[in-house]
């Protein structure tokens, strides 16, 4: 398993906390970012032996909510950053257009996204993928600086595979969740 495929657990005055992005001092643990793994950890108290400290680990369902928050949060950053970078198309016209240029390596629709919008789309086979972001359209305009966004296309590679990595983590916490 790699370093980019787990996440990193720290002990904090409160208890435990989530440093997804690896920047906080201390002793860290790490832990795969699946349901079942998180339980693990949580129910044999193997994360207090792993800091070599006593901490109160959060309920299971907390975890869970911390953890996805935070990859909610490394999304929009990333969003963020290929906006800011110009490598990313707003819109079902600018979108479209990137996809027959080919550019578009990755396209994202909001959670709110009709279908009809993304059958209209018709993927290219140079498309990695049209994923359903967990966010609505009017918070991918605020996260671009607009009203309301349905539909993203991607046009960098280290972007894409970033927010697509990103995008099935959540799924896999969200969905798993028992």
């Amino acid at each position: 398993m790699n370093k980019s495929d787990v996440v990193r657990i720290v002990a904090g005055p409160s208890g435990l906390v989530i440093d997804y992005r690896e920047k906080l001092p201390g002793r860290g643990v790490y832990i795969c970012p699946d349901p079942k793994c998180i339980k693990t950890a949580i129910s044999k108290d193997s994360l207090s032996r792993g800091l070599k400290t006593s901490v109160k680990a959060p309920a299971f369902d907390e975890f869970i909510r911390m953890l996805s928050g935070a990859v909610k949060d490394k999304m929009i950053s990333l969003i963020a950053m290929a906006a800011k970078a110009g490598m990313l198309k707003a819109g079902y016209s600018a979108v479209k257009d990137s996809i027959e240029k080919a550019r578009g390596l990755l396209v994202i629709t909001s959670s709110d996204a009709s279908d009809a919008t993304v059958e209209r789309l018709m993927l290219p086979d140079g498309v990695n993928a049209c994923l359903r972001a967990p966010f609505k359209k009017d918070e991918i305009g605020g996260i671009l600086g607009r009203d309301e966004v349905a539909v993203l296309s991607i046009e960098h590679k280290g972007f894409a595979d970033s927010i697509s990595k990103e995008l099935v983590r959540l799924k896999t916490l969200l969905n798993n969740h028992e």
